[in-house]
């Protein structure tokens, strides 16, 4: 695991339970990130029995070879003065104005390479895993306003993504 994570900001939250994460970009934690949620790489086929119709039990069983994609989820929170699409990903896609936009500026740019890394209280980084070759598939605003008249307004991004490895000391 990289030992030049930047820790100092993750620890000025007030966290409770055993830990927190932060999710990286080019070295820099995106603003405010909250719900992060990795579905995982489903096998791509199923397992195969090989048998012949004499054996009462398969010989032996051949895995899937491969995996499609995985998905993750995070929300963030726009800046206001630069909004969510100037804030998200450190500015990378700041000229966007809507989500055509991005996915545009996606196939201009190539895909991005995150890194989650989980901390423990005391800002001491414990995992990493690194995203690869993930794009943006979907942003949605999550605005809310209650009868006092306070709003918040997240942004909720899916992501796909093409290999997650965890990073080790190692």
């Amino acid at each position: 695991m990289a030992s030049s994570i930047d820790t100092t900001q993750a620890k000025n939250f007030e966290i409770w339970g055993a830990g927190f994460g932060t999710l990286n970009y080019n070295g820099q934690p995106l603003d405010l990130i909250s719900n992060f949620s990795d579905s995982g790489q489903p096998a791509l086929g199923q397992p195969i029995d090989v048998q012949t119709i004499m054996d009462q039990r398969p010989r032996c069983i051949i895995p899937p070879m491969a995996v499609s994609s995985g998905t993750l989820t995070f929300t963030t929170y726009g800046l206001k003065e630069d909004g969510v699409w100037g804030t998200v990903f450190n500015g990378r896609f700041k000229t966007a104005r809507d989500l055509v936009d991005l996915f545009n500026q996606q196939l201009e740019m190539g895909a991005i390479t995150l890194n989650w890394i989980t901390v423990d209280l005391d800002g001491t980084p414990t995992k990493c895993f690194q995203y690869s070759g993930l794009v943006v598939t979907n942003a949605q605003k999550n605005i809310n306003v209650d009868n006092k008249g306070a709003r918040t307004a997240e942004q909720t991004f899916t992501c796909k993504y093409t290999r997650v490895t965890e990073l080790t000391n190692s």
